[in-house]
């Protein structure tokens, strides 16, 4: 299960780098609106669709980086995230 990914302006651990939260330790999108849940095709490959979108930073490039949970499989099925309806908050991490 793909989780607790950030976007950030920097790809180095550099003092005053920005990162913010864009999937949670769920795997469900902090951002519903501008950036969908992650969606699954099998038990190994995961993507998202999503459209561009800007930082407010002054910089030509973006990081992502994300978290692989390894999960086991119940009944030969992989549980998927189920993000639905629930309340979210946006923050930024230092």
């Amino acid at each position: 299960m793909v989780n607790n990914c950030t976007i950030s302006d920097s790809g180095e651990e550099e003092i005053g780098t920005r990162k913010i939260q864009i999937i949670d330790e769920n795997g469900c999108s902090v951002f519903p609106n501008i950036l969908p849940d992650i969606s699954y095709q099998g038990d190994l490959s995961a993507g998202i669709k999503v459209h561009a979108f800007a930082l407010d930073v002054d910089t030509t490039a973006v990081h992502f980086t994300c978290n692989i949970k390894m999960l086991f499989k119940d009944h030969e099925q992989c549980q998927r995230p189920r993000c639905g309806n629930q309340r979210r908050f946006s923050r930024y991490l230092n």
